[in-house]
C-alpha cells in the first residue's frame, strides 16, 4: 500500500514513524562521530541525511507540508556570525 492510499491521519502516522527513524539514526551517527572523528568534518553524513528526508518528504508530500508549517528554527540560524572558530 502507497502512502498515497492510506487515509491522512495514517499517512502522517507513517511519516512521523520515518522522520523519527531517521532523526534516531542521524543522532546516533553524530555521537559515534563527535567520539571517534571530532576534529574532521561530518558533511558526508549531513549531505546523507539531507538526501533521505527529502526522499521522505517526496513519498509524503501532504504530511511534509503539514508538518513543514510548524517546523522548529534552524539549529545554527546565528552561525554565519560567530567568530569563535
Amino acid at each position: 500500500m502507497t502512502a498515497l492510499a492510506l487515509k491522512p491521519d495514517e499517512q502522517m502516522e507513517r511519516f512521523k514513524t520515518y522522520v523519527r527513524s531517521l532523526n534516531e539514526q542521524f543522532a546516533r551517527w553524530v555521537v559515534q562521530q563527535w567520539e571517534t572523528k571530532s576534529d574532521k568534518f561530518w558533511s558526508h553524513g549531513m549531505v546523507d541525511y539531507l538526501r533521505h528526508a527529502v526522499i521522505i518528504k517526496r513519498d509524503h508530500p501532504d504530511a511534509a507540508a503539514l508538518l513543514g508549517a510548524r517546523a522548529a528554527a534552524p539549529l545554527l540560524s546565528g552561525f554565519a556570525t560567530c567568530t569563535k572558530y
